[in-house]
């Protein structure tokens, strides 16, 4: 009996170290647009976007996004249920990365399920992120991105250090800028606007974390025309 106490209290508190709860806000011209909830616990990643009272008079945005991952943040299964504007999804991607194929199939037109090529390392809009956090301790590296089925090439390269005002304070930061290369020959389609909507090959994407030990996701700055799309950490949980 005592021995199964332990081990759960262990299991317990693995699963508390091993979470984290980030809130993020959106903003363009500086009001803020949509928020963000990410929870990441046990190799999962579950976010929320949610269009504000000001944003929903913008864009309507009410999204989900839910990601299982194996080792190096590398998704297995990808869901996705996005309500927006004139746009809908439901959908899963199950990825086979032996035969480097991913498969979708779409909850509401089964004429949209599919399959398609991807890279053997191919990844999703926010386990990229979570990899690029974790593993861009070189000046410059490359990542593949699945983006609606198109495969993307995203360079990264570690600018500088800066000092960022947030609302967790002033928090020392290291700033990281992803230009992205379309590889695949395909047109983009319609998607998703806080995802692969950012994948573009004339933008440029601007990352910042915090220089510490949780390298928190603090500041994001998409550089579209004519105005800015900025990420802002709200709050952090651990």
């Amino acid at each position: 009996m005592m021995k199964n106490n332990l081990v759960f209290y262990f299991l317990f508190f693995t699963f508390l170290l091993n979470s984290e709860i980030l809130d993020f806000s959106i903003s363009y011209l500086g009001i803020d647009v949509i928020d963000v909830k990410i929870e990441h616990s046990n190799e999962k990643i579950d976010v929320w976007a949610t269009s504000t009272n000001v944003g929903h008079l913008m864009a309507k945005m009410k999204n989900n996004y839910y990601i299982e991952y194996e080792l190096d943040y590398l998704p297995k299964n990808y869901q996705k249920k996005i309500i927006q504007k004139k746009y809908a999804e439901n959908r899963i991607i199950r990825y086979d990365r032996q035969k480097k194929i991913a498969n979708r199939t779409s909850f509401i037109d089964s004429m949209k399920n599919c399959e398609y090529q991807i890279k053997a390392k191919s990844r999703d809009f926010f386990s990229s992120l979570f990899y690029l956090r974790d593993f861009a301790n070189e000046r410059n590296g490359s990542f593949w991105l699945d983006a609606n089925g198109l495969i993307w090439k995203a360079e990264f390269q570690v600018l500088n250090d800066e000092l960022i005002n947030t609302k967790l304070g002033k928090i020392l930061s290291q700033k990281v800028k992803i230009t992205f290369q379309k590889i695949s020959k395909n047109k983009k389609k319609q998607s998703d606007m806080l995802t692969n909507n950012l994948v573009s090959e004339e933008n440029v994407l601007f990352f910042w974390f915090s220089k510490d030990v949780h390298k928190i996701p603090i500041k994001a700055q998409y550089s579209m025309k004519p105005f800015p799309i900025i990420w802002n950490i709200k709050s952090y949980q651990k």
